[in-house]
């Protein structure tokens, strides 16, 4: 199965490509109101039982993306562009809210 193609979770005979897929869904479930799945919380698109839920959890590809302090992807623990802040001195963060800057 090609990565940009995709095999519906109400029938395992529909292969639609990613992008279609949302779509699809909203329509086979309700031609199949009889399947009851739901939704993956780390991706909409993943579909499956109730009582399978507990193991699509623990090996869900898209869980890397939603809880990336989990996951050490590059060996840092840094977003994009932004520089960690530490505020170790105490005394020039009371400072800086002490300062009179006019909003009084």
């Amino acid at each position: 199965m090609s990565a940009e193609m995709c095999i519906c979770p109400y029938n395992k005979s529909h292969v639609v490509t990613r992008l279609r897929l949302p779509y699809h869904i909203i329509k086979c479930k309700a031609r199949y109101p009889d399947i009851q799945l739901i939704h993956c919380p780390y991706n909409a698109t993943h579909m499956v039982k109730k009582e399978s839920m507990v193991d699509h959890l623990k090996e869900c590809p898209d869980k890397v993306l939603i809880e990336p302090w989990k996951y050490n992807l590059n060996g840092t623990q840094q977003h994009g562009d932004l520089i960690p802040t530490t505020f170790n001195d105490e005394e020039s963060v009371q400072n800086n809210y002490d300062d009179d800057d006019g909003w009084n």
